[in-house]
């Protein structure tokens, strides 16, 4: 699940190779939520909701790079939600309402 370091370097922008999967919080046909903490990134103690859609768990659990930005290349999520409780709820909705629709 990435690399984790203990490091006091908070920058303030995620490090794509330095993160930890903290939970699957929604799967949902071909979308997974998952929370994230990038510990260099200082906003919301570097902690970041991200949706996929058509990439598995073993993907993301396997991942060594995981870019929270989007992008055309590589695992890119289709959605971010701020990690709160109301965030998290979001999420749930945004993930069963994607799936309804697709």
């Amino acid at each position: 699940m990435g690399m984790s370091h203990n490091s006091s370097d908070v920058t303030g922008n995620p490090d794509p190779r330095n993160f930890t999967i903290e939970k699957f919080l929604i799967e949902v046909g071909p979308f997974v939520a998952i929370m994230v903490h990038y510990p260099e990134c200082s906003n919301f103690s570097g902690r970041k909701i991200l949706v996929f859609r058509g990439v598995s768990r073993e993907q993301l659990i396997e991942a060594k790079v995981l870019d929270p930005h989007f992008s055309e290349t590589g695992l890119s999520p289709i959605a971010r939600f701020v990690p709160t409780e109301k965030g998290i709820g979001d999420t749930v909705c945004f993930c069963h309402v994607m799936y309804d629709y697709s």
